[in-house]
């Protein structure tokens, strides 16, 4: 197993980001010539590089358990149950799982497989936007739907306590 921390693009300036995502993606070759090609890599984005904050990126490259190697396609997880996304906890089940170990029931997350969402590099790429983009957008309501529940919640509990007294 072997992590490299790429660097970050953080909170560049729009202008610089281009810029700087393309030296990244220098370092990335640069690592992924190195490496003999029976290397499983997997490439993750850990962490947002400022407000607000925005989806990671994750592939993975290489030889699956088994032998066969990981198709160009959208990984899924157990966890997030959703084409194109997994968590951030999926990652060391996926690297003990590539590794053969088997993972400790205290380990949360899954492994995270290749799926096909049908259609070109370009479709997938627009898929994964499409859910960046759905999930940008329901931020600012899930701070007010999430007071609205917890209000909700205690107006039913006062309700119910009431009702209880009266039947005592």
């Amino acid at each position: 197993v072997l992590a490299i921390d790429l660097g970050a693009v953080g909170t560049t300036p729009a202008e610089d980001r281009a810029a700087l995502v393309s030296a990244l993606d220098a370092r990335l070759v640069s690592v992924l010539n190195a490496l003999p090609p029976s290397a499983t890599v997997i490439v993750a984005s850990l962490a947002d590089g400022g407000p607000p904050p925005r989806m990671q990126f994750a592939a993975v490259v290489g030889p699956q358990p088994g032998g066969a190697m990981h198709p160009a396609a959208l990984l899924r997880s157990g966890s997030a149950q959703q084409d194109g996304l997994v968590l951030t906890t999926d990652l060391p089940v996926t690297v003990l799982n590539l590794l053969g170990v088997t993972v400790p029931d205290q380990v949360d997350g899954a492994p995270m497989v290749p799926v096909a969402v049908g259609g070109s590099q370009a479709d997938r790429l627009e898929h994964v936007i499409d859910l960046d983009q759905a999930a940008v957008a329901v931020q600012p309501v899930l701070g007010p739907f999430m007071a609205a529940v917890v209000l909700g919640q205690v107006v039913l509990l006062g309700a119910l306590a009431r009702l209880r007294r009266f039947r005592l």
